[in-house]
């Protein structure tokens, strides 16, 4: 029985497929038998994979069959509550699946998934990643495959019914998930190096989009119309930043069946590595509505990797002093009775503050730097005016968030306030290049700005990346 059905090969170790084009290059039991990992095809000679991901999904099959699973190829990964069963569908119903997956998600988080045409399941004695190898349950030398009846494959083809009912269209302002236990991981978005953005540009995008819908499954599938419509851009032109994607090796593999996508996205760890960051650096956090201004929340999070990086240097410069000669650095940003002596006061603009105050912050001309773009750019991105009013031609910035900032502007002592004096403006520019500020009886010089942004997230939560940021800020 083996030998009616179609198989790929495996990377040890893991659970991906060998090869670009495995789902259309299917090899036969002969060709795969050796081999120290394999899976098989659903789809090919009618085999159908339903994969019970929890015991909620063990319990709601049971159930369907009348309180007993009937006899058939059943494997398992060793974790709790993980098996799958493989049925045979017979040639007169197989037009009856239209889609590769079909799933019903139950209450205790646990997932029932029909795996059909472009699926694979790796099968015994193949290595996994966690337990050491997979096992069969019941193996087709102990019995043969079970049948599927007709009234399983009409439950699994109403399951994907009722989920394409709940997929919203490109104007809807809901959100296309996995399943809806999902919604909760789509609020806190994803999370990638900004400086990614220089390095692979617009296609990106559609990487974060696929992450998004994949919900580290690792694979996802969405409507080309929707996917459009959240990045606003054609269907055309989200097919030609699909093929780019691959090419840039964003994307593993994807095809597309009518208005679906599936879509294979590389780890954020490989394409990392491959755009030779050594060191993520700053980390922004992306949720779908944020991907179609991927490049301004990429200048939002390298200025506030700058600005915490320049505090971190701050308080460096003044480690070996002693305590009593120690400048805190402090955040003027922050209630006024907390502020202390050194901040002299604050505008809706501008933060005075005295001679020997511990300078930090992020300034314009290193945020470009970092970006690889024009200051003027970064400029742009940072301008209250330009993130809050929509551009022409798709109106995509209409919904950011205006950003707090605010300057550092640091007091001369007052052998310098002659500089103040108009006849002397000439000096002044060549001197400071311009950037100063009259207050009162004194003058101050403009240094960097001060940044506050809820989409910037902390970068705790990433031990593997943990030690090369600690050595970037170091450095």
């Amino acid at each position: 029985m083996l030998a009616d059905f179609r198989y790929c090969k495996i990377q040890p170790g893991t659970k991906k497929p060998v090869g670009l084009n495995w789902q259309k290059t299917p090899l036969t039991w002969e060709e795969v038998a050796g081999e120290s990992a394999c899976g098989i095809l659903s789809g090919h000679g009618g085999f159908l994979a339903v994969d019970c991901d929890g015991f909620g999904a063990i319990a709601r099959l049971t159930e369907l069959f009348g309180g007993e699973i009937p006899a058939t190829w059943a494997w398992s990964s060793g974790k709790p509550g993980r098996i799958q069963f493989g049925f045979y569908v017979p040639e007169e119903l197989r037009d009856r699946f239209q889609k590769a997956r079909y799933w019903e998600d139950l209450p205790d988080g646990s997932q029932l998934d029909f795996r059909w045409k472009g699926c694979q399941s790796v099968l015994p004695p193949s290595p996994h990643p966690e337990t050491g190898a997979y096992h069969w349950v019941r193996s087709p030398d102990d019995c043969a495959i079970a049948t599927a009846p007709e009234w399983l494959i009409k439950f699994a083809v109403s399951l994907n019914n009722r989920k394409l009912a709940a997929v919203p269209d490109s104007k809807s302002k809901e959100r296309s998930p996995k399943s809806e236990s999902a919604n909760q991981n789509q609020i806190e978005g994803i999370r990638l190096p900004a400086r990614l953005y220089s390095v692979y540009r617009a296609p990106l995008k559609i990487w974060a989009f696929a992450q998004l819908a994949a919900q580290g499954s690792g694979r996802a599938e969405f409507s080309l119309e929707f996917a459009a419509g959240e990045l606003q851009r054609s269907v055309s032109s989200l097919r030609r930043l699909l093929n780019q994607g691959r090419s840039l090796g964003l994307i593993r593999h994807f095809y597309t069946e009518g208005d679906r996508a599936i879509v294979y996205p590389y780890a954020l760890k490989k394409i990392s590595k491959a755009a030779g960051l050594e060191s993520l650096h700053e980390i922004a956090e992306i949720k779908y509505e944020d991907i179609k201004n991927l490049n301004i929340k990429a200048t939002e999070a390298i200025a506030a990797g700058l600005q915490r990086a320049s505090l971190f240097a701050a308080k460096e410069s003044q480690r070996d002093l002693p305590e009593e000669n120690r400048i805190k650095p402090i955040n003027p940003l922050v209630n006024r009775a907390e502020l202390g002596q050194r901040v002299l006061w604050l505008g809706p603009r501008f933060i005075g503050v005295s001679e020997k105050f511990v300078l930090w912050g992020a300034s314009q001309s290193a945020i470009a730097t970092c970006r690889g773009v024009s200051e003027r750019t970064i400029q742009r991105h940072l301008s209250e005016t330009y993130r809050t009013q929509s551009s022409e031609v798709r109106g995509s910035r209409s919904d950011l968030e205006p950003i707090n900032k605010a300057q550092i502007c640091q007091r001369l002592p007052r052998r310098m306030n002659f500089l103040g004096n108009p006849a002397f403006s000439e000096i002044l520019i060549d001197d400071l290049d311009g950037k100063i500020l009259a207050c009162g009886d004194r003058v101050y010089r403009c240094h960097t700005n001060l940044y506050q942004f809820d989409a910037i997230v902390s970068l705790a939560g990433y031990k593997w990346r943990r030690a090369a940021y600690k050595s970037f800020l170091a450095a």
